[in-house]
Order: C-alpha cells, then sequence, then structure tokens
C-alpha cells in the first residue's frame, strides 16, 4: 500500500467534507463509539485536548500542540482539512510521522474490515446507519497511529460541529472553545444559540471547558451547559486582564496580562491580529491547567518559557502565510465572514490598500460579508473555484464583489487557481497579492506555485 492507495481506500466511503448536506442519520457518533469499541480504544490516553469552534480551532490547536512539546510532551495533533497532503492531518510534535506509521495505521484498519465476516458487516451497517465515513476512518486512523507510536499527550480539532463529530467519541482532560459564528446552517441550525449547543457538545461532565471571547448568545448556551455537566468553565474575558497586539511584516506580537498578574511576551512566527487572540488562548488553557495540578510538565523548564517557546515555534500552513516577498504573496484559508474581516483588518495594518486579491470559495458561503469587508482594498481581483472537490459557483464570486460598495476596478474570472495566479503575478505591478476564502484554495496555489 502506497500513501496515495491508504488515501485512496480512506476516501471511499462517504466523504462528508466532500457531501456536507449529506442526511443527518449519517451525522452520529455512536458508529464511531461501535468502532472504538471494535478496535479496543485506541483513544484512550492520559493527556487530551479537544477544540471546536467556528473561527480559530485549528490555529488554538496547533498552538496547544507546540505549548505541549516545549512542555517535554511527545503530542500528537489531529487537524482538518488538509492542505497538500492527507498526512498533515495527523502530526507529531508539528512535523508528520515516519511514512512507515500513515501506512501501518490504515493497513490494520482496512485489514480489520476485509476480515469482518458479511454477516458481521451487514450487521453493523444495519446496527450503525451505514458504513463508517471517510471522516470516521481519518479519526480512528489518528487514534490508531498515536497509539502505534505510544503518544500519550494529544490535541484533536473537531471536524464540524461538535456533538456528534467522530472527535468526541473521548473523553478529555480539557474542552477548549473558540469563536462561535453562524457556519453549516443547514447542519448546525440557523441562529448562534443553535450552533453553539452543537459546539458545547463536546463539554463532558466534571470536565473544565476553556471559552474564547464570545457573544452573548453562545456564551449563555456554554454557561447552561457547563452548569448542567458540572464542569468548571473559564472564559478568556475573565481570565484574562489585557491582551496587547503588534502586527509587523516580519511576526505578531502577543502581550498578555493573566489574572492573576503574570506577563507573557511572545514574537509569533505568523501573522494575523486573530493569530494573537489565538495564542493568548491557547497559552492561558495551558497555564491554568498546569496550575490547577491537571497537567505536569516533563522538562524542567519555567512555564513561562514553556508558554513563550511553544507560542513562537508554532507551525502553521494556511495562516496567513507566506509564500514569496518578491512581490509579496500571501496565503490565508479563511472562509467565513468574520474571520474575513479579521484578515482584512491585518491586511490593511501591514500593506495598506492597492493590492491583487485572489479568492474562491465553495458554494453555499455568505459571500456578500466577505467581498464586503476585502473589496476596500483590492483595486484588482480574480475569483475562481477553490477545486474541485466541492461545487463552486465564480460568477455569483464576482456578482458579490460587482455589488460591493467599493467594487474593484478590474475583475477576472479565471478557469483554475493556478491561472488566477498567473494572472495576479502579472498583473499587479509588484504589489502584494492575498490568496483567501477556503484552504482547499490555499492547496491549490501550494501546489501551483
Amino acid at each position: 500500500m502506497t500513501l496515495q492507495e491508504a488515501w485512496q481506500w480512506l476516501e471511499q466511503f462517504t466523504n462528508l467534507e466532500k457531501t456536507p448536506s449529506a442526511t443527518m442519520r449519517t451525522w452520529r457518533l455512536d458508529r464511531m463509539h461501535a468502532l472504538l469499541e471494535l478496535r479496543d480504544h485506541p483513544e484512550a490516553c492520559a493527556l487530551g485536548l479537544h477544540v471546536a469552534g467556528s473561527k480559530g480551532k485549528g490555529s488554538t490547536a496547533a498552538f496547544l500542540a507546540s505549548i505541549l512539546t516545549q512542555g517535554g510532551w511527545q503530542t500528537g495533533l489531529y487537524t482538518s482539512p488538509h492542505v497538500t497532503d492527507w498526512r498533515e492531518r495527523i502530526t507529531l510534535n508539528g512535523e508528520l510521522f515516519r511514512p512507515g506509521a500513515y501506512l501501518e495505521a490504515v493497513e490494520q484498519l482496512k485489514q480489520f474490515w476485509d476480515a469482518l465476516p458479511q454477516a458481521s458487516r451487514r450487521q453493523f451497517v444495519s446496527a450503525w446507519g451505514g458504513e463508517p465515513t471517510t471522516f470516521e476512518w481519518l479519526t480512528l486512523a489518528a487514534f490508531e497511529l498515536f497509539r502505534l507510536e505510544g503518544i500519550e499527550a494529544r490535541v484533536l480539532e473537531t471536524g464540524l460541529g461538535g456533538r456528534l463529530d467522530a472527535t468526541n467519541a473521548q473523553v478529555p482532560t480539557a474542552s477548549v472553545i473558540t469563536l462561535i459564528e453562524r457556519e453549516h446552517v443547514e447542519i448546525l441550525g440557523d441562529t448562534l444559540e443553535l450552533i453553539a449547543g452543537e459546539k458545547a457538545g463536546i463539554i463532558k461532565p466534571g470536565v473544565p471547558v476553556f471559552v474564547a471571547p464570545q457573544g452573548p448568545e453562545a456564551m449563555g448556551v456554554f454557561l447552561r451547559k457547563a452548569k448542567e455537566t458540572g464542569s468548571r468553565l473559564y472564559s478568556f474575558d475573565r481570565e484574562i486582564k489585557k491582551l496587547e497586539l503588534g502586527l509587523e511584516r516580519n511576526g505578531t506580537r502577543v502581550q498578555v496580562e493573566f489574572g492573576d498578574g503574570e506577563l507573557l511576551d511572545a514574537q509569533l512566527p505568523v501573522l494575523g491580529l486573530a493569530q494573537g487572540t489565538n495564542a493568548a488562548f491557547a497559552a492561558l488553557v495551558v497555564k491554568t491547567l498546569v496550575e490547577e495540578g491537571q497537567l505536569k510538565l516533563k522538562n524542567n523548564l519555567p512555564l513561562a518559557q514553556v508558554l513563550r517557546l511553544g507560542l513562537e515555534r508554532v507551525k502553521l500552513t494556511g495562516r496567513m502565510q507566506v509564500l514569496c516577498r518578491d512581490p509579496w504573496v500571501v496565503l490565508d484559508g479563511a472562509h467565513t465572514a468574520v474571520s474575513i474581516e479579521l484578515l482584512a483588518r491585518s491586511w490593511q495594518e501591514l500593506f495598506g490598500g492597492g493590492g491583487t486579491l485572489v479568492f474562491g470559495a465553495f458554494s453555499g458561503k455568505d459571500i456578500g460579508p466577505m467581498a464586503a469587508a476585502l473589496a476596500p482594498f483590492f483595486p484588482k481581483v480574480v475569483v475562481t473555484k477553490p477545486s474541485s472537490f466541492r461545487p463552486s459557483d465564480p460568477e455569483a464570486m464576482a456578482q458579490a464583489f460587482r455589488a460591493s460598495p467599493h467594487a474593484p476596478s478590474t475583475l477576472e474570472i479565471a478557469q483554475s487557481p493556478s491561472t488566477a495566479l498567473q494572472w495576479a503575478l502579472g498583473q499587479n505591478n509588484g504589489g502584494p497579492i492575498l490568496v483567501c476564502g477556503s484552504f482547499y484554495l490555499v492547496g491549490e496555489i501550494l501546489s501551483a506555485f
């Protein structure tokens, strides 16, 4: 089995990233629990952090894993989606595992599934509403690989929602919830309260929960859920006294004053005001767990140094990632209205106006607010399909930019991401280029570049 064959086997099942409109019956947790039971519970571990949210969950998970690594833990990180290689979803200390580890984990799962007698497989499918989905297999593969490699510290990012997400079939050391906004309304609900209810599904009885800055609707849901489950809730707004962020082209400065008066000063290697908040939130989580005795560092470094090193040595792909500096080409997977607005603010602070935008989003996204936030800074815009992974409508994207109060003076529709990049490089006269709207677009641009 090659790595490509392993991915093809995983993707032959129902891929909910490709078909998010699949029936609600497909979204369930009991099937994942059944798989884990059959595989002798590889999800069990000494230290686990579970991250859900609408925005910033992938970055927060990466910061958490980086801090734990600097604290002496061998840390497994499970995130989604991947940008160019499916192995990016399952990493060790910010790096890929040895290639053989991925193959061993997937081959074991394939052999297990193939070896099930037809009668047993039919019984499984009948009892649990179908075969495991691609995401369930990937989640199981992560657990299996972590067990194979003896990885006891794990950070898991939910794929979608929380309550019925495959990653929710484990009991973590702490639950972590980032900013909530309207997303996947056809699955999670059409109000912030309903969406927050799905995210709150990761809160477990007696397990502490950390909540990033939220609107009152979402915070009310989390407070009620924490009370119901007897889980202590730590709020970013209550636990952090002061946060100052400074944005420069070589990174983001983060200065935090925690509620107890302790200070943290770090220079992030990544760009973006949103990343500064994510970093401070991750530091709060680890600091609190250490001081409450629920997490022990495995080396002799002071906690303050562990936090700073973890933030400064994080590795993030597709989050204001600088592809080159002559001209500046920056990639960001922002694909929601709030994340795009924060991205636009960071871009304005770093580059001002006059840049070129390459934008691509899948159908179903709320393009209007995104176009309105980006258009003031980009007189030249090229829209394209993010990839062939899911349907998209470039003409509708173009219309959203035309309808913006700051409609671009030049707007093109490109047939592919690589063509869009070529057009941008040829038309920007040395000015900065931003690529955003989808992590799949980021992956296509990285491959093309």
